[in-house]
């Protein structure tokens, strides 16, 4: 199934909403989340909404130190993308 997500991720170019993946999946939210999570912390996946300003500052941007509890900045939808290899 992780591998069905991955692929599912990969056909779509890009960020995918969680609700998105769902119903092109035609599995639940609540069922996906766990395995999304699964691939984040494998490495495999990003997390695009975990903070501010995807990319630039991980965890908070680079007004304050609210660690993404920033209460000017709408709450963004959960959404993932693959996360590029990088070549040594």
């Amino acid at each position: 199934m992780l591998s069905q997500i991955l692929k599912e991720i990969q056909d779509h170019n890009g960020s995918i909403s969680l609700a998105q993946l769902s119903r092109s999946m035609e599995i639940s939210p609540s069922a996906l989340e766990g395995m999304l999570e699964t691939l984040v912390s494998m490495g495999k996946l990003q997390n695009d909404a975990a903070s501010c300003h995807p990319g630039e500052n991980p965890g908070g941007c680079a007004f304050c130190s609210s660690k993404g509890a920033c209460p000017l900045v709408m709450a963004m939808p959960k959404s993932y993308s693959l996360v590029e290899k990088t070549r040594n």
